[in-house]
């Protein structure tokens, strides 16, 4: 049944993001569901249908016991491994994922560790064997909300330990042997003939992504690109690339087909396309990592290939729902990632609207124009409550950039990236470079429109869930009458309700930055931040933690903030909190090694009152 899939991550998703009490209550209302689908159907059925859910139980207990001991916290490991991951490199650190030899690893260390390496001795590559001195520690995270949750991260991951290496002659690159994680042994040659091929270009990390999906090489200034023109989904090899690549082997095999049946060869092309499909989207998906919205389209894939072949037709949305059950069985952890949602949901928009093909060009344009309205309507509330941010330029980034990328750029960028692998010509790898650049530069143009990206602030829980069931009703196939009140259950996001209110008197929140200090202090109508919090050696704490808890309070300006010294640990974050705050007033007493020009000095004994608070 279509509905079981759904009905199975309702109640996985119950299990790991309510409460306690309000997730039991729900996995007893979702199993009650189940039984009673169940004795009007098959059980068979519903007892398939569970087993993502013990998948779920068994994963996390792996994962949860493949943690780091207590009692090993700060101690000295020399171990053998491999660095099975793409390395991404800031400023003098290195971090990569580390996966030691399972024939000489200490039985008491993790599977999987997360590995920085200051300053290395040598260029660390993906798939490389490294002999190192690592000095473990458990898996920990700053704790804020609104802010980035590291354990969950590592949760998703399997990482059970983070470690970083210390300086030690026992540093040195290991022996070849049979890797632990063979995959990235094939894309990381891949990787090296694009970047080889594509030196001193800008866009040779966009390019990174869009064929071995690897992200290293983006940084955040590209991100902010992406996410203001709200194409960040182009450089997450999605089902849009896998359909194309499908589609392309489904054509070739066809005609591959019908020649050999010219030579007397039996070839059925009602065989030979499904499978060259399925080979090409199952090729592309294993050079992408088989990342999670990779695998939902590999599945699709495969459920299509493999009634075409049969002779039968499978509808979309079983299809889905059997790319869900799919996920959900080999990574019961994937509602963890920010991605499985934003690919099912997407292709559950496009699905909604789905109809018979329009050949007419007025009318396929139409279409055409009507699916992206679907899908950036669909995906509006997802995006804002994920990412805090809502684009108002992404209909018209979309529209040029989702066809540019599928059909050109990527066919184009794939087909270099192999031959440039081979030591052939690397012509359509430079061409893809060339239409990619073109097209950025006009995303740039369009990501510096001061009405570019619209800030969302967090709201509360009901908020998001009334703007679920009004996204459903507006998006819902067939004539739906109460449509139109629906739209009204958008109001409570629209108008600005956080999940914090205001205080009645005094609230005082002190965020953990780690070794460092940063306190917001409201009274009901002023908001005062002291000190800034540490800088990092690839950031700050302004950016990764203060400004997502003053956004989760729902606090949109500030009165003043007070920065008590110079020292890194309390004034690091101060240019962040700056940029997404200007124009507030800072009062310091090192003005001069702040390079501040217009703060105002602090003196002894200096006070004033806000609200009735002093």
């Amino acid at each position: 049944m279509i509905l079981l899939p759904w009905l199975t991550l309702a109640l996985i998703s119950a299990a790991m993001w309510l409460p306690p009490v309000p997730a039991g209550l729900a996995m007893v209302a979702v199993s009650l569901l189940l039984i009673v689908i169940g004795r009007n159907g098959s059980w068979l059925v519903v007892s398939i249908s569970v087993l993502p859910v013990m998948a779920l139980a068994f994963a996390l207990h792996w994962r949860l016991s493949d943690r780091l001991a207590a009692d090993l916290h700060g101690q000295d490991f020399v171990v053998d491994g491999w660095v099975c991951d793409f390395p991404r490199h800031s400023g003098r650190a290195t971090r990569f994922l580390f996966v030691p030899d399972p024939a000489s690893k200490p039985a008491e260390l993790p599977a999987r560790i997360r590995v920085t390496w200051y300053e290395p001795a040598a260029e660390v590559a993906a798939g490389s064997r490294w002999h190192l001195k690592l000095r473990l520690r458990q898996i920990r995270g700053l704790s804020n909300p609104g802010g980035f949750d590291a354990p969950r991260q590592a949760l998703l991951s399997g990482v059970g330990a983070r470690a970083y290496v210390r300086p030690s002659k026992l540093n040195r690159p290991g022996h070849n042997g049979s890797p632990v994680c063979p995959l990235i042994r094939w894309r990381a040659p891949v990787a090296v003939a694009v970047e080889r091929s594509l030196q001193g270009s800008d866009v040779a990390g966009y390019l990174l992504a869009l064929t071995v999906g690897a992200r290293h090489r983006l940084e955040s200034g590209d991100w902010d690109v992406l996410r203001r023109t709200g194409t960040a989904h182009l450089m997450a090899i999605s089902g849009l690339h896998i359909g194309l690549l499908a589609g392309l082997g489904l054509w070739a095999g066809r005609c591959f087909a019908r020649v050999l049946a010219r030579i007397s060869w039996v070839v059925k092309p009602a065989m030979a396309g499904p499978l060259l499909a399925l080979i090409a989207a199952a090729g592309y998906a294993a050079l992408a990592g088989f990342s999670i919205p990779t695998s939902r389209a590999l599945v699709m894939v495969a459920v299509a290939a493999g009634a075409s072949g049969l002779g039968r037709t499978v509808g979309a949305w079983r299809t889905l729902s059997a790319a869900l059950f799919g996920v959900l069985l080999f990574e019961p952890l994937a509602p963890l990632s920010i991605g499985f949602w934003m690919s099912f949901a997407a292709v559950a928009c496009l699905l909604s609207g789905s109809t018979a093909v329009v050949r007419r060009v007025p009318a396929a344009l139409t279409r055409l124009l009507v699916t992206q309205f679907r899908i950036v309507l669909g995906l509006a509330p997802l995006a804002a409550l994920l990412f805090g941010q809502f684009s108002m330029v992404s209909p018209l980034a979309n529209l040029f950039a989702v066809p540019v990328v599928g059909l050109i750029v990527v066919p184009l960028a794939l087909a270099g990236a192999i031959t440039a692998w081979l030591d052939l010509a690397d012509w359509p790898l430079q061409a893809s470079a060339a239409i990619l650049e073109m097209l950025l530069t006009w995303l740039s143009w369009l990501a510096g429109l001061s009405f570019a990206a619209r800030d969302v602030l967090p709201r509360a829980g009901w908020a998001w869930l009334l703007a679920a069931v009004a996204t459903v009703a507006c998006l819902w196939p067939v004539p739906f009458p109460p449509r139109r009140v629906a739209l009204w259950l958008f109001g409570p996001v629209l108008l600005g309700i956080p999940p914090v209110g205001v205080p009645a008197r005094l609230r005082v929140t002190v965020a953990d930055v780690g070794q460092g200090l940063a306190v917001v202090v409201q009274t009901r109508r002023h908001v005062l931040l002291y000190d800034t919090g540490p800088a990092y050696d690839n950031g700050d704490a302004g950016r990764s933690v203060v400004v997502p808890t003053l956004r989760y309070l729902g606090l949109t300006r500030l009165d003043r903030i007070v920065v008590s010294h110079s020292d890194t640990d309390h004034s690091g974050g101060l240019r962040s909190i700056l940029r997404q705050y200007p124009g507030t007033r800072v009062m310091t007493s090192a003005a001069a090694d702040l390079r501040l020009n217009d703060a105002w000095p602090c003196h002894a004994g200096q006070s004033w009152n806000w609200d009735g608070v002093q």
